[in-house]
């Protein structure tokens, strides 16, 4: 069996095949939503005693808030693997939020940096 090229930057995680049946399964419109939410903000994962970490996200989609709760696998040394992602419902991400278990946009993010401050140097 030959294996099809992925990706052609540098990867900061990998996926696997419970994390891409979710695109497959829904709107394609929101799953590009949501992929491009998980490329921007999920850079890195702080380091913790867990090797399997949930993280929330929100997005918006159709006027609508979209949450979502992604896995994540990281074992140290390796790359972080996403291997599961679900919709959940507004509670369950107040409360992953309130357990500082979100993903963090901007500049709640110590890992963002914002591309145009770049062009003030």
């Amino acid at each position: 069996m030959e294996s099809r090229l992925k990706y052609t930057e540098d990867k900061f995680y990998d996926m696997e095949d419970d994390f891409m049946d979710f695109f497959h399964s829904c709107d394609p419109f929101l799953a590009f939503r949501i992929a491009q939410f998980l490329d921007r903000f999920l850079k890195v994962v702080p380091n913790n005693q867990n090797i399997t970490q949930i993280r929330a996200g929100v997005v918006r989609y159709e006027g609508k808030s979209i949450f979502f709760a992604v896995e994540i696998v990281k074992i140290p040394g390796l790359l972080m693997s996403l291997s599961d992602i679900d919709l959940i419902n507004a509670d369950e991400y107040l409360d992953l939020m309130n357990m500082n278990y979100y993903i963090k946009t901007n500049e709640e993010n110590p890992y963002y940096v914002n591309p145009n401050s770049l062009l003030n140097v």
